[in-house]
C-alpha cells in the first residue's frame, strides 16, 4: 500500500473506534509505515491543539432567564415607561 492521503488519515481520526473494513486496511498500514505514523500522530495533535483553543474561546455556558422572569421585566419596563 502506497502511504496515506492526508484525506484518508483525518477520516481515519474522526472514525476511530468503527469497525470499517477499510479502517483496518489503514489501521495495518499504520502497524507497518513509521511515515504515516508520524503523520497521523501530527495531524491528531493539530487537533488536539485547535480544541483546546476552541475550548478557551468559547463564551461559557450562562443560565437563562425563565421566560416568566423575561415576561415580568417587559411588564415592569413597559409600565416604568
Amino acid at each position: 500500500m502506497k502511504h496515506i492521503e492526508e484525506a484518508l488519515l483525518h477520516e481515519y481520526l474522526d472514525r476511530s473506534g468503527e469497525t470499517d473494513p477499510a479502517l483496518r486496511e489503514i489501521e495495518m498500514h499504520l502497524d507497518t509505515c513509521e511515515s504515516c505514523r508520524a503523520r497521523l500522530g501530527e495531524a491528531s495533535a493539530l487537533r488536539a491543539s485547535a480544541s483546546d483553543i476552541l475550548r478557551a474561546a468559547s463564551p461559557g455556558t450562562r443560565a437563562m432567564p425563565s421566560f416568566e422572569t423575561i415576561a415580568a421585566r417587559s411588564t415592569a419596563s413597559a409600565v416604568a415607561s
